[in-house]
């Protein structure tokens, strides 16, 4: 994944989350969630955590926030 990708997702994920759009019930991926952090102008979990959850939805928002998507799914 490129920087970019990663800067842009994280920032929509973010926005979902925070705009109720994305609702996490999983427990799992809270706990992962609550362990990813920004480290040297990039995210990521912290020492001896996972970020495999996470890393999943920061695609889906980048990939929410691409117009391609947004046509083919006909959803906002």
């Amino acid at each position: 994944m490129s920087k970019k990708v990663k800067q842009i997702g994280c920032s929509m994920l973010k926005n979902l989350i925070e705009e109720d759009k994305l609702l996490i019930h999983d427990f799992d991926t809270i706990a992962e969630l609550s362990s990813f952090i920004s480290k040297a102008g990039s995210y990521e979990a912290q020492p001896g955590g996972y970020d495999d959850i996470v890393m999943t939805l920061v695609l889906f928002a980048w990939l929410n926030s691409q117009t391609y998507f947004k046509e083919i799914t006909d959803l906002d």
